[in-house]
């Protein structure tokens, strides 16, 4: 018999390309049960979706270890990416999981000027 932890967080967030970088550098920000984290090293191709998440205290203050996302197209579902997460211990091991993800493209319009500002003001 085996026992394993499964912990289910459920997560938004947005990726976006900044409006003065023209070579299409992406970056971003995650909202969960944790708090809000920081999004860099954006990468998406058809292949695979990739990114470092850092967790962001009191305004754009870094705690805790970075997060590296890995995700590929599920094969029964074009819609859905299946990945793992893994965090450096810092002592030489690695925690790994686990993790799925949903992106849906949406125009900017909905969100209006207070959604940029926010993003603008908050670094993102």
């Amino acid at each position: 018999m085996s026992n394993e932890d499964v912990v289910s967080v459920f997560f938004g967030g947005f990726i976006r390309q900044h409006d003065s970088d023209p070579e299409g550098v992406l970056s971003g920000a995650m909202f969960d049960d944790y708090g809000l984290a920081e999004l860099s090293e954006v990468a998406i191709s058809d292949k695979d979706i990739r990114f470092r998440k850092r967790y962001l205290r009191r305004g754009a203050e870094i705690q805790g270890p970075a997060i590296d996302y890995v995700f590929q197209p599920a094969e029964d579902d074009p819609n859905t990416w299946v990945g793992e997460y893994f965090i450096d211990s810092g002592a030489g091991g690695e925690v790994k999981g686990l993790a799925r993800c949903v992106i849906t493209e949406v125009s900017s319009r909905p969100f209006g000027d207070d959604l940029k500002k926010f993003a603008l003001d908050n670094g993102f």
